[in-house]
């Protein structure tokens, strides 16, 4: 099997806003996640690879990921950030999304049982999108 997800089996699926495309006017520097999935991970400031996909694109680049801290000391709101001058995740899902503006976005994600990252981006447009809609 050339994915064996993670034991918490749960995958992420969102439409990007403009704001997590980079593309709104809050200069965002980060795509929130959903809570729930990706709780194997640690709460603050992961610095690891993750597998990109896209359109027969794959690539394993730097993913930084982390969750905002409460003031009692609880975690909510996780979410992977554009992180430091090297490649990442969010600048590359970016880069891909400024090449066709009018297309609605799309991530899909999830942990690996090897605690390895997963992001599948998809434009509505394309087939792999339609392919998965038809579900």
């Amino acid at each position: 099997m050339f994915f064996k997800i993670n034991a918490e089996c749960h995958i992420g699926f969102k439409k990007l806003t403009a704001a997590d495309l980079g593309i709104g006017t809050s200069h965002q520097t980060h795509i929130g996640l959903y809570e729930g999935v990706l709780n194997f991970l640690p709460d603050v400031d992961v610095v690891s690879t993750a597998m990109l996909i896209c359109d027969g694109y794959c690539d394993i680049i730097k993913c930084y990921f982390d969750r905002i801290e409460n003031l009692d000391g609880t975690f909510r709101s996780p979410k992977i950030r554009i992180g430091g001058s090297e490649e990442s995740v969010v600048k590359r899902i970016r880069e891909f999304a400024s090449a066709d503006t009018g297309a609605d976005w799309y991530l899909l994600w999830f942990g690996l049982e090897s605690e390895e990252l997963v992001f599948i981006l998809l434009n509505a447009n394309s087939e792999d999108y339609h392919r998965l809609h038809s579900y």
